[in-house]
């Protein structure tokens, strides 16, 4: 019995405080000359929104034109003559090939994986 009645005179005392805390809140007066300066966000929906006026026809044909004239100067290849044609960029040597059946082995399955012939 003492213990509901602490529990219920505790939550009366915390119900009154919140109340008179409300109202002291409500009856101060803003502060005068702040000088800090409240910010606004640029997706605030109480701001003005600023309104811009774009050319969607004329944007549209700026761009066709720039992606034509990317398109002409990959259209006309570069014309190389026969002689400066490269035949080959690799060389084989005893020790490139020694090194590709190297990475052969280490990269290629387990020999425990492999089929047999």
């Amino acid at each position: 019995m003492e213990i509901s009645f602490i529990v219920v005179l505790w939550i009366i005392l915390t119900i009154i405080e919140a109340v008179s805390e409300s109202k002291r809140r409500a009856n101060l007066p803003p502060p005068q000359g702040s000088e800090f300066e409240i910010p606004t966000l640029a997706n605030d929906p109480n701001q003005s929104a600023e309104i811009r006026d774009f050319n969607f026809v004329e944007l549209y044909q700026q761009k066709k034109q720039a992606e034509l004239k990317k398109s002409a100067e990959n259209i006309q290849p570069e014309i190389q003559s026969v002689a400066e044609e490269k035949t080959s960029d690799l060389e084989i040597t005893p020790a490139a090939a020694m090194n590709a059946i190297i990475l052969s082995e280490i990269l290629d399955k387990p020999k425990a994986l492999r089929k047999r012939r």
